[in-house]
């Protein structure tokens, strides 16, 4: 698997579909080790560089100013419930029409990746 899949829950999906168990460290292995290879700063200057590239100077100032009110805190601050409820509702709907989907990835390439 390619090494941006690499997260601590598919280590441990991968781990257990070869009957191995990971040590109970291992997100935090995972975070340590991807917090070493690619520090905050380096985050920040691509990310910055990012925006640069596809804001103008007066449309940042906009983002900015919207970045200091209540509703964008209220926003960020609810994001890991969003994320939590938002991902419980995907998985299900996923679950729903595995199905059809296997059934369209064989159709397409005569076979089903085996799921761990």
């Amino acid at each position: 698997m390619p090494w941006p899949c690499a997260s601590a829950g598919n280590l441990e999906k991968w781990a257990a579909a070869d009957g191995r168990k990971l040590p109970t460290d291992t997100g935090a292995f995972i975070a340590d080790l991807v917090g070493s290879e690619i520090p905050y700063e380096e985050v920040i200057n691509i990310t910055a560089n990012w925006y640069v590239g596809h804001f103008t100077a007066a449309e940042l100032n906009e983002v900015a100013a919207f970045h200091r009110t209540a509703v964008y805190r209220k926003q960020i601050g609810l994001m890991p419930t969003l994320m939590a409820e938002a991902g419980q509702e995907i998985q299900q709907v996923m679950l729903a029409r595995r199905a059809d989907m296997e059934a369209k990835i064989k159709a397409r390439f005569g076979a089903v990746p085996k799921t761990p």
